[in-house]
């Protein structure tokens, strides 16, 4: 059932956050399975199946909603808990990156240092990227607690990195091959640092090659972040939304569907090799359904907790459209049917019967309202174009890391489309932009952000 105590707030700001479903159940799920992991840590003792919850569902279902209500309710329970939230992207795809990204969320969030995987990554970066940078790599590799630590081998022999995997075939020949790269014996690796190989490590890296650093990285990373996670005093908690970015399981490319061995190598992924962490992982498919041949690291092998996040029934529908201020019956029963129940989508709806308030006529017509959710989008988009807002959008929607107005007030005279006036019209539509309260920066709505890229593509089509 809806909940009604966002009522007077939806037809007020219409917000696509506040949509009226509690997805009780789901939510339910969630704080099952992290009550369970609090238990392990005042145990000190972790189950060997890690904590997986899969949310999947159409685009526009709510999934996304779901995952910051569920990150609202845990820091409202508790302001120190640890939640990380990353909207995934394409540039994922790329193994360093999303490493990357992952040590600056962990850094963040958790204060884990990565100082051996951080230099690979600049190393990495200047070399592909053409980034420089100067820093004294030997006194931040000499700072790492895991040089002095654990043995870096531990992550490989459970199994073998997927980069490097037909090169090698077991932990002999992977110690062997590391001596090769870096000069030091990853199966003795405290004892020939004790040595004074440090230097040489330094060494190393700085003239390893490009293939030979990316395919060992991933364990180093691994790694630094095992030590970080066991120093932590209460549960950790990644989300990862829009998982579709990394990974499609209807392609028939083989490369596109192996992007995310990071994540499900067995025992040395980082959800089966790394305790004390909750992953919730939320896109359109469900992960056990990914199949793939003869494939020890599978997905379901993880044991994820899966849960399709349904349709909005015709009760909550029409409930929704009747607090949003809706007040023609047969219209709410217009809507209800062409929306099938996405949030989204209704969304959409009540904010173009918003949008033609000044002329009934237009507003009770049920050809006002699209029937798809991309065609919705499309007529906002264009009534946006009106105004100046979409073009606004479609410029903030290149800010993937997002923007605070302090750096827009900064860039605006060289900013394409600004308006101060539209601007502030965008940041109060809140289907468009989200603001992250934690990092204080605002954000265009993925499903917007998609939505514009097309769009924008379509358009240009027919200018040229």
């Amino acid at each position: 059932m809806a909940d009604k105590t966002y009522a007077k707030d939806i037809k007020n700001r219409l917000s696509v956050n506040e949509i009226f479903t509690d997805r009780e159940n789901e939510r339910a799920v969630f704080w099952r399975h992290y009550r369970e992991l609090e238990y392990e840590y005042e145990n000190k003792a972790f189950n060997e199946s890690p904590h997986l919850i899969n949310y999947y569902g159409e685009v526009g279902i709510g999934k996304s909603t779901l995952l910051q209500k569920i990150k609202r309710e845990l820091l409202e329970r508790d302001k120190k808990a640890h939640c990380i939230l990353i909207q995934m992207q394409n540039t994922d795809v790329v193994e360093r990156l999303f490493i990357r990204k992952l040590v600056r969320e962990f850094t963040g969030e958790l204060g884990i240092p990565f100082k051996i995987t951080e230099q690979i990554l600049k190393r990495l970066s200047r070399t592909l990227d053409g980034i420089k940078e100067d820093d004294n790599l030997s006194s931040k590799i000499s700072e790492s607690a895991v040089i002095s630590a654990i043995n870096i081998a531990s992550p490989f022999m459970g199994g073998i990195p997927g980069a490097i995997a037909s090169g090698v075939s077991s932990a002999a020949d992977i110690a062997e091959k590391a001596e090769q790269i870096f000069g030091i014996n990853f199966l003795n690796l405290a004892s020939d640092l004790a040595g004074g190989k440090l230097f040489e490590l330094k060494s190393r890296i700085e003239n390893a090659s490009v293939q030979d650093l990316e395919n060992f990285m991933p364990a180093i990373f691994l790694k630094e972040l095992e030590d970080g996670i066991k120093k932590q005093k209460k549960p950790v908690v990644v989300m990862l939304d829009t998982y579709e970015f990394l990974i499609n399981p209807l392609s028939k490319d083989p490369v596109f569907i192996e992007r995310d061995i990071l994540l499900r190598r067995q025992k040395t992924g980082l959800i089966g090799g790394v305790k004390g962490i909750l992953w919730v992982i939320a896109g359109r498919f469900s992960l056990s359904a990914i199949k793939r041949s003869k494939d020890d690291n599978a997905w379901d092998k993880l044991n994820p907790d899966e849960h399709l996040i349904g349709l909005l029934s015709m009760e909550d529908r029409l409930d929704y459209l009747e607090y949003a201020g809706i007040d023609d019956e047969e219209l709410r029963n217009h809507i209800a049917k062409i929306t099938n129940g996405l949030p989204m989508h209704l969304h959409l709806c009540v904010k173009q019967y918003y949008d033609t308030e000044g002329n009934k006529e237009k507003q009770l017509a049920k050809s006002t309202y699209a029937d798809s959710l991309d065609l919705a989008f499309d007529r906002y988009f264009q009534r946006m174009q009106n105004d100046n807002t979409g073009n606004l959008a479609t410029v903030l929607s290149l800010f993937d890391d997002g923007w605070t107005d302090e750096m827009i007030d900064s860039i605006s005279p060289r900013l394409p489309y600004y308006d101060n006036s539209a601007y502030h019209r965008l940041k109060r539509d809140t289907s468009i932009i989200k603001f992250d309260e934690k990092r204080q920066v605002y954000s265009v709505e993925r499903n917007a952000k998609k939505v514009f890229s097309n769009l924008v593509g379509e358009y240009e089509k027919k200018k040229t």
